[in-house]
């Protein structure tokens, strides 16, 4: 990806910071029937977080959403684990 990768000495560790959003934007310039169809943004993801490998073998990755979107709760402060493993 394009992000840098950091690596050990002996390899047998990397680190990895990634990110992404993806934003929707709708803009009305004629308004017809029943409907009054309104101009806007949403902020549908924002994912950041890290991957990369431990001890040659293992790898990881921890990636929060901090957009809210998705949510039942999109109001509060909180954050959705996105990917998580190990």
């Amino acid at each position: 990806g394009p992000s840098p990768r950091f690596t050990s000495d002996d390899k047998k560790f990397s680190f990895r910071i990634r990110g992404r959003a993806e934003l929707d934007y709708a803009a009305f310039n004629v308004r017809k029937g029943p409907r009054d169809f309104n101009n806007g943004t949403e902020l549908r993801r924002a994912r950041i977080g890290v991957d990369g490998n431990m001890f040659s073998d293992w790898q990881y990755r921890l990636e929060i959403d901090v957009a809210g979107a998705g949510r039942d709760d999109s109001g509060s402060q909180e954050v959705d684990v996105a990917d998580a493993y190990i």
